[in-house]
């Protein structure tokens, strides 16, 4: 092959791939953010889990109240990068929870409806009381991202399209 043949070719060669490194990050900038819920480690800031949620979607924190023994679901959804809890249900009202609200009952819990911004909050893994998050219709136990005593940190992030189906896929947060 004539060496002006071949200098064309890696020049078409080389182009294309400029070209399409290009296209491939004017993709990922262009891509709408998606909201996350992070989960880390309150002392060494080491990130536990990330899970990315639906336009409006929410996700719990479900617990068992430590002397009344009955069940507390804690919901809460993501604006504009800060968690906002907009929902409390009990089954039975118990020290801690407030109780001035205005309540409804579903099924066999009360229910109030918030809206109450917090940024984001903490919550320290028991050791003799159940915890989970839920989310995307799935229930992970508290105790699976940190040992009990530890102190996780639950904040929220935008996180771009793209670069959230590309850590998806390949199982990396």
């Amino acid at each position: 092959m004539p060496a002006c043949s071949r200098s064309t070719l890696f020049r078409a060669v080389g182009g294309s791939i400029v070209f399409g490194v290009a296209l491939l990050l004017g993709a990922v900038i262009a891509s709408p953010t998606v909201p996350t819920v992070q989960l880390a480690d309150a002392e060494t800031d080491e990130t536990l889990a990330v899970y990315s949620l639906e336009e409006e979607e929410t996700f719990e924190i479900r617990y068992v109240h430590s002397f009344e023994g009955t069940p507390i679901h804690e919901t809460y959804t993501v604006e504009d990068s800060e968690i906002v809890q907009v929902r409390e249900a009990y089954a039975y009202h118990a020290a801690g929870l407030e109780h001035s609200r205005e309540t409804y009952r579903d099924g066999n819990m009360t229910v109030s409806e918030l809206d109450h911004e917090l940024g984001s909050f903490s919550v320290r893994v028991a050791e003799t009381t159940e915890q989970s998050l839920v989310i995307d219709g799935e229930k992970r136990a508290l105790d699976s991202y940190a040992e009990p005593g530890s102190t996780i940190r639950i904040s929220a992030t935008e996180r771009n399209g793209v670069t959230n189906r590309l850590l998806r896929a390949v199982g990396s947060w």
